[in-house]
């Protein structure tokens, strides 16, 4: 969110925990709903959040792009490249969340011991990438399972 961004502005941000769910906008309610897990699994995901000073030198991209081709890069959508790694003091300006769970994250804390912290400088973007798995109707949400395509 921009609140994050300008309020860690040149800053280091402290991350300490977590916690995620799978949502939907229920268009009769106009609310935000769970999704339940028989409409939508899934698989895994990683969450990839960059610094401003976040981008790759050209050894990195051609790294990443190497060994991870099918599931895109560490950090921006579209990563450029730089010939200098930043200079933060030694703090991260990349990180990567991925506990290797699918499902079973939803409404689960995820958490760093009591005194660690995961930092990251001036944050600025957030990637997630999840692979999911509709296991309803394509059509979508509440429709009768008698008149969903066999």
């Amino acid at each position: 969110p921009q609140s994050i961004v300008e309020r860690f502005a040149g800053r280091t941000m402290a991350i300490t925990g977590f916690e995620n769910q799978v949502t939907r906008m229920d268009s009769e309610a106009g609310k935000e709903e769970a999704v339940p897990c028989s409409d939508l699994y899934n698989h895994h995901w990683n969450l990839y959040i960059t610094g401003k000073q976040g981008e790759y030198t050209s050894a990195e991209l051609a790294s990443e792009k190497a060994r991870h081709g099918g599931h895109g890069y560490y950090g921006r959508s579209t990563p450029k490249s730089v010939e200098r790694p930043p200079a933060t003091g030694g703090i991260p300006v990349r990180q990567v969340f991925s506990e290797a769970n699918g499902n079973e994250h939803r409404g689960t804390f995820h958490g760093t011991p009591q005194g660690y912290a995961q930092l990251l400088h001036s944050p600025s973007a957030v990637n997630l990438l999840h692979m999911s798995i509709n296991t309803r109707n394509p059509l979508g949400h509440r429709l009768d399972p008698q008149q969903a395509p066999q």
